[in-house]
């Protein structure tokens, strides 16, 4: 098995893993509103919102599988995550997450999963 092979492989693995998770932002918009940023105006723009990052999730998914924008998509893609590390996890860090020690570790760990998120997106754009 060659690297482009073993590449092509987990770009697949990866866009149906966020595939999935953009299907979640549909099917359970409440569930993820509880985690997203308190500075948000009102649960309707809130709701928009779930469904715009669901679709984006979707839409990068897509474009992986098929082959079709990649590198668009990948760096896309990373601003996203980017983005979510830096509004959704960083102020709750900030926000009181001292005073309770898991959830500032949650916290923490959650700033580095969007980041390494991001990464892989942009290992995607490069490669493929």
């Amino acid at each position: 098995m060659n690297n482009k092979s073993i590449s092509r492989g987990a770009t697949i693995a990866f866009a149906i893993i966020i595939g999935i998770i953009g299907i979640k932002h549909f099917i359970s918009p409440d569930f993820i509103a509880v985690r997203t940023p308190f500075f948000l105006p009102d649960q309707k723009t809130l709701t928009y919102l779930i469904y715009i990052v669901g679709g984006c999730l979707l839409l990068a998914a897509i474009a992986f599988i098929t082959g079709l924008k990649i590198r668009l998509a990948g760096y896309l893609l990373a601003i996203l995550f980017v983005i979510f590390a830096l509004t959704v996890h960083l102020p709750l860090y900030f926000s009181g997450g001292f005073n309770n020690p898991e959830l500032a570790f949650a916290t923490f760990m959650n700033i580095f999963k969007d980041l390494g998120l991001a990464c892989c997106s942009l290992l995607i754009a490069t490669r493929e």
